[in-house]
């Protein structure tokens, strides 16, 4: 029974430690990307962003571009280890349980929900880059939140507080800080050194990310992190690895699952501190609920497996 976090969605060559496997949508991908860092740029020279009606839109955008790879959870479960029905529903439940688990840590300890979302956050985006060394994943994964504290600490601290606490806030601002030179000098190596040395087109574009989220407004900074370079990455490696399943089908059932996500965000505790920006709060807040779900759930579970295998 193969393991459930098996395979790894990037693994480098034994050639090359940081070209990523070769398909045909991979290979586009950081064409695209680029062109949507530079057409970010381009609209927050001329369009304002920093009205309720923004906020709204891209806090939608946010949950229904970046949710998707996260909704064929159970898919995977299901390709990987060939369990019987028993097992996808004990699977499923294990997975509805920690999630109704967040949630009950959101409404009863938030500050340290808020702490604990962000230190598993730096460890799931770490996962984009896992074919290089501890350090250099690390930094990586750190990268997109260091330079949005550095550059907007007053924006993302506002978002935080109502997240939480002042408090909470503070700390995870301070330390974000703090991690934010010595992160940034290992991601620029890693990221000149593929460009450099293999000519890596994925290594370019996060590098001109990086170089653009100090001019971009925080959310659209965080939008372009999240819905164009995250998710998609692990999007393409579903695909592939489902490739049994339609992909009109495939499509509608991402969005479907996102949508539902996003009426969710409407029922989750958030406080309000400017006119839209609640919504803001819920996002972020169920984002940290599924995270937990979605990081977690294949690496218990398979564990569990080893027990349960006569069963499932």
């Amino acid at each position: 029974m193969q393991n459930l976090t098996q395979p790894a969605p990037y693994q480098g060559s034994t050639r090359s430690s940081f070209t990523a496997p070769k398909s045909v949508s991979l290979v586009a991908l950081p064409k695209l990307q680029i062109a949507c860092v530079f057409i970010g740029l381009a609209l927050s020279m001329f369009v304002p962003f920093d009205g309720s009606a923004f906020t709204v839109l891209i806090t939608a955008a946010i949950l229904l571009g970046g949710l998707p790879h996260g909704a064929f959870d159970i898919h995977v479960a299901a390709q990987r280890t060939k369990m019987r029905p028993i097992g996808l529903f004990l699977y499923l439940g294990f997975y509805v349980g920690l999630l109704f688990a967040t949630v009950g840590v959101w409404f009863a300890f938030p500050d340290v929900a808020l702490v604990t979302f962000f230190a598993i956050s730096v460890a799931h985006f770490r996962e984009d880059w896992s074919h290089l060394s501890g350090m250099e994943s690390w930094s990586l994964g750190a990268a997109p939140l260091c330079t949005l504290a550095l550059f907007h600490r007053d924006e993302v601290r506002v978002i935080l507080e109502a997240m939480a606490s002042p408090m909470a806030a503070q700390i995870i601002v301070g330390a974000l800080l703090v991690a934010a030179l010595p992160t940034l000098w290992v991601s620029g190596v890693t990221l000149f050194a593929g460009i450099w040395r293999w000519r890596d087109q994925h290594a370019a574009a996060f590098l001109l990310l990086l170089a653009s989220l100090p001019l971009l407004p925080v959310l659209l900074g965080f939008f372009l992190f999240f819905c164009v370079f995250h998710s998609p990455r692990h999007l393409v490696a579903l695909r592939r690895e489902l490739d049994h399943i339609a992909t009109p089908r495939f499509i509608a059932w991402g969005l479907a699952l996102s949508a539902l996500a996003l009426a969710l965000s409407l029922l989750l505790p958030s406080s309000a501190f400017d006119s839209g920006s609640e919504r803001v709060v819920g996002a972020f807040q169920l984002l940290a609920a599924l995270l937990i779900p979605h990081h977690f759930a294949p690496k218990v579970f398979s564990a569990m497996l080893i027990k349960l295998r006569p069963l499932c």
